[in-house]
């Protein structure tokens, strides 16, 4: 294996480390200083260099990419939910 796929690899394990333990914080905690407009340019911009891998068959990225989107659309999806949820309550009780 050449260093540049042991690097791209190595860049996949690293990015789950970084990932899944905000989502479990998130799950846990109300999110507060959280950006969804972050995660949702993040998740724009990974699903255009997906289409740039696949177009230009490269393996590493192919794989890395949609594996890295997962906790980030987990972590957008929860945001969003909540915000929504808390927009509903603060109507419902302007009511």
């Amino acid at each position: 294996m050449e260093l540049g796929a042991i690097a791209g690899w190595a860049s996949v394990v690293l990015g789950q480390l970084v990932s899944w333990p905000q989502v479990l914080k998130l799950r846990r905690e109300r999110g507060d200083g959280v950006s969804l407009a972050s995660y949702a340019i993040v998740n724009l911009s990974m699903t255009l260099f997906f289409l740039h891998a696949v177009a230009i068959r490269d393996a590493v990225s192919v794989v890395s990419v949609p594996v890295s989107l997962v906790p980030n659309i987990l972590i957008a999806t929860t945001l969003l939910r909540r915000r929504r949820r808390s927009a509903f309550v603060r109507w419902a009780s302007s009511r």
